[in-house]
C-alpha cells in the first residue's frame, strides 16, 4: 500500500504542474514557464515561489501559528512599491508564483492591487487567509484582480473546535461563508488544515476526516494537509509532533485525489529556500514562514544575492532531511537556535494572548 500511495502522489504532482501553468492561464504565464524550463537546461532552476509576509496583524491567535511570536509586532512593513519590486526581481530569477501570507493579508489595503500587479506580470498569485474578511465586495475584487487560488484555513469541521484553536469566537462561521462565496465565483479554493497529534491518536482520525468531508460538501478544489512543526507557537512543542508511524497513518488519505499532503512520502524534501523563499513583513529573508532563521534583509541587500547564499546552505541541510519540515531536524534547529534550542518539555511559548483589537476585526 505505501508504494502504491507514493506512486499515485508522484504522478498526481507531475500532472498538476503541467496543468497549473497551461490550463486557463495567459500566454505570458505560459511563456514564463517555458522560459524557466529552458533556463534549467543550462543552470539551476531557482525558487519557483516568492512568499510575501504582508503583515503581522491578525484577528486570530491560533494555538499552532508559525508566526505567533510575531503577531501584533509594531514593525515597519514593506511598502506596496517595495513589494512590487520584489515581485519583479523574483520574476527575473525565474519565479512563477507569488504567495501572499500573514498574519492576515487582507488587513492590508494594498493586497488586492498587488494580486492584480502579479497577474499583469504573468505570475500566479495565491492568498492565505483565515476567511473572516471574505465578504461579497472583497471576493468579487479578488476575482477581478486575477487571483489564481485562495488557501483558507479550517482546523476542524466542528465550529466550536475550530474557534477554540483560533482563539476567536465566530471565525468558523465567517470562514465557511467566505468559502461559499469563493466557490460561487469559481475562484480556486483549497482548505488548508493540519493533522493534530490528538486526532491521529484516534482510531478513525475524525477531525481530519471531518475537514475532508466538509471540503467536498462545500465544493472546494481540495484539502491540503500539513504536519505539525516545532516552530512559532509550537517552538517548544515537540510533544505535538508526529512520529514516523503517525505520519504514515495520515498518508493513507492520499489515496483520495481530493487530498494533498505537504510531505506525501518520507523521502519528500522540504522546499524551504529551494523551491520557495519568504520575505517577512519587515523585509527579512528566510527559507519559509516556518523557519525563523534570517539570511538577510532586502532593505539592505539585493534579494538575488541573499537568495543565492540561502540556496547553497539549504541544499546542504536538505540532504539530511526528508518527510517533514527541516525544523524537525537537530542539525538545523541548532543552526536556528544555537545552544538555546527550545527543549522537548512544556510550552513556555504558549502564553494566553491578549484579546484582538476590534479595529482589526472590522478593517
Amino acid at each position: 500500500m505505501p508504494g502504491m500511495i507514493e506512486g499515485l502522489s508522484s504522478l498526481r504532482h507531475a500532472r498538476a504542474l503541467s496543468r497549473r501553468y497551461f490550463h486557463d492561464t495567459s500566454l505570458l504565464t505560459k511563456w514564463l514557464y517555458i522560459r524557466r524550463q529552458l533556463r534549467k537546461l543550462v543552470r539551476r532552476g531557482g525558487p519557483i515561489q516568492l512568499w510575501l509576509g504582508m503583515t503581522y496583524r491578525c484577528q486570530c491567535r491560533c494555538v499552532h501559528c508559525c508566526q505567533g511570536p510575531y503577531l501584533g509586532s509594531d514593525v515597519s512593513e514593506l511598502s506596496e512599491e517595495q513589494l512590487r519590486e520584489l515581485i519583479d526581481i523574483s520574476r527575473r530569477l525565474g519565479a512563477l508564483e507569488v504567495v501572499l501570507f500573514g498574519g492576515e493579508p487582507l488587513l492590508r489595503h494594498d493586497t488586492i492591487p498587488l494580486i492584480a500587479y502579479a497577474h499583469r506580470r504573468g505570475m500566479l498569485s495565491h492568498l492565505f487567509t483565515n476567511g473572516i474578511l471574505l465578504d461579497e465586495e472583497r471576493t468579487h475584487a479578488l476575482k477581478e484582480a486575477g487571483l489564481f487560488r485562495v488557501n483558507i484555513s479550517i482546523d476542524a469541521a466542528d465550529a466550536e473546535e475550530h474557534d477554540k484553536r483560533r482563539r476567536l469566537p465566530g471565525c468558523y462561521e465567517k470562514a465557511i461563508a467566505g468559502i461559499e462565496r469563493l466557490v460561487a465565483l469559481n475562484i480556486r479554493c483549497i482548505i488548508w488544515t493540519y493533522a493534530s497529534k490528538r486526532d491521529v491518536a484516534q482510531k478513525n482520525m475524525s477531525d481530519l476526516r471531518g475537514v475532508i468531508a466538509l471540503g467536498k460538501e462545500l465544493g472546494v478544489n481540495g484539502v491540503y494537509v500539513c504536519f505539525p512543526v516545532a516552530t512559532g507557537n509550537w517552538a517548544c512543542g515537540q510533544h505535538e509532533m508526529l512520529t514516523l508511524e503517525e505520519r504514515n497513518r495520515v498518508r493513507v488519505f492520499q489515496s483520495d485525489p481530493f487530498v494533498e499532503l505537504e510531505f506525501p512520502e518520507e523521502t519528500s524534501p522540504c522546499r524551504g529556500g529551494i523551491r520557495m523563499l519568504y520575505v517577512s513583513p519587515d523585509g527579512r529573508l528566510s527559507p519559509c514562514p516556518c523557519i525563523p532563521y534570517i539570511y538577510g534583509d532586502v532593505r539592505e541587500e539585493p534579494l538575488d544575492a541573499i537568495a543565492k547564499r540561502m540556496w547553497n546552505e539549504m541544499l546542504h541541510y536538505q540532504r539530511q532531511a526528508g518527510g517533514q519540515c527541516i525544523m524537525q531536524y537537530p542539525a538545523y534547529r541548532r543552526l536556528v537556535y544555537g545552544d538555546d534550542a527550545p527543549a522537548i518539555t512544556p510550552l513556555p511559548c504558549m502564553q494566553e494572548p491578549e484579546s484582538t483589537a476590534t479595529t482589526e476585526q472590522s478593517e
